[in-house]
């Protein structure tokens, strides 16, 4: 009777912590409220090992890539041992969206919920904006705790787009140094 008690508990504890059902979702221009086709949203799950000097491990990597209405799914990811997801989407054109930190000045972000029916509303990428800052922001969205062989789709569509402005960039930059 004891076991089965256990087990129970830990049945009711499995849907309780470290369980998280498919996330649908959909993306929209901060701007106009119009939907954002083919941006990518891409959930990544950890594990924190170790004792005393604690580090993370990629468990679980979803990706999906919005349709014509801005509509994306993500699959969930149930376990007992993984860590709250981290949330990171991108389209060419607008800042990169992260459910831990905010693009530019990298504030904190809270209240994210991993909930259906989510609304993102993506900011237009300005001007003003460095791209080398919004590639290391979204370099540490999706290296930091590896899993690089599922990011497949993320890390094509951000290389495809944004590494040749980076190299622009820093062009530019070295040449009004040249010039001082």
């Amino acid at each position: 009777m004891k076991l089965k008690n256990l087990l129970l508990v830990l049945t009711i504890l499995s849907f309780i912590t470290g369980c998280y059902s498919p996330l649908k979702g959909k993306i929209v221009d901060a701007e106009t409220g119009k939907p954002i086709e083919g941006a990518v949203a891409m959930a990544e799950w950890t594990r924190t090992k170790g004792f005393g000097n604690t580090y993370t491990v990629s468990a679980k990597v979803s990706e999906a890539v919005s349709d014509k209405e801005g509509n994306f799914e993500l699959d969930g990811c149930y376990s007992l041992f993984v860590d709250k997801p981290s949330l990171t989407i991108y389209k060419n054109g607008y800042v990169a969206w992260n459910s831990e930190y905010i693009f530019p000045d990298w504030k904190k972000r809270d209240g994210f919920e991993w909930k259906s029916e989510l609304v993102t509303r993506m900011e237009k990428f300005a001007i003003s904006y460095s791209y080398t800052d919004h590639q290391i922001f979204i370099y540490s969205s999706i290296m930091d705790n590896l899993g690089l062989d599922d990011k497949k789709i993320f890390i094509s569509r951000y290389y495809e787009y944004e590494i040749s402005k980076v190299i622009v960039e820093r062009d530019i930059n070295e040449r009004k140094k040249l010039q001082r």
